[in-house]
């Protein structure tokens, strides 16, 4: 209570400080790394540490943020648990290659993967869609 009788909000600062740790809770749950947080919310993994180490602090929308993109991995870690048979991991690897190492792209390797492997993959996720 304040020293008007009324209760006492807290502030927007202890808000932003809860929120600090929260986000290092969200990430282990959902087992990410800080960088693979940061390219699932599109926020620097720089930015990620210092909002865990409490050098920053994040706004309710920016924690909000996070903790979507966390919540998205957990999701679809179930799904990829369930279909062993989709080879997910080379299909991240791919994706990873063509998001940040675009001078260093093998074409000839990436046309022939889109026209054979990824065929198969999408014919699995078709049938996994229903």
């Amino acid at each position: 209570m304040g020293g008007d009788g009324r209760p006492t909000r807290p502030s927007h600062r202890h808000q932003r400080k809860a929120g600090t740790s929260t986000i290092a809770q969200l990430r282990t749950a959902a087992g990410l790394t800080q960088q693979e947080l940061g390219d699932l919310s599109g926020v620097a993994r720089s930015t990620i540490a210092a909002y865990e180490s409490g050098r920053r602090h994040p706004s309710p929308p920016m924690v909000a943020r996070l903790a979507a993109a966390a919540r998205i991995q957990r999701d679809d870690r179930d799904v990829v648990e369930e279909h062993p048979e989709i080879s997910w991991r080379a299909m991240k690897g791919m994706r990873d290659v063509v998001a940040h190492e675009h001078g260093a792209i093998d074409h000839e390797l990436l046309w022939r993967t889109l026209s054979a492997d990824v065929s198969r993959e999408a014919e699995l996720l078709r049938l996994l869609a229903g």
